[in-house]
């Protein structure tokens, strides 16, 4: 996660860890819901990303992302 943007980082967590919905995130953040799913977005994709560079699968951690 720490690989991440700030504010890709911390909508990933308040929507992944937390629970909120995108509405209450872009609330909490002062931002649309377009830009907390676009955060979002680009917050999974740069996880995927990391974990394919490190070869990082399900296989290899022994459950499913």
């Amino acid at each position: 996660l720490m690989q991440l943007s700030e504010e890709q980082r911390e909508v990933v967590i308040m929507k992944e860890y937390e629970g909120l919905k995108f509405r209450e995130i872009a609330e909490a953040l002062n931002v649309s819901e377009n830009t907390v799913k676009s955060r979002m977005y680009y917050g999974l994709d740069g996880l995927k990303r990391i974990l394919e560079q490190k070869k990082i699968t399900k296989d290899t951690i022994g459950y499913e992302l």
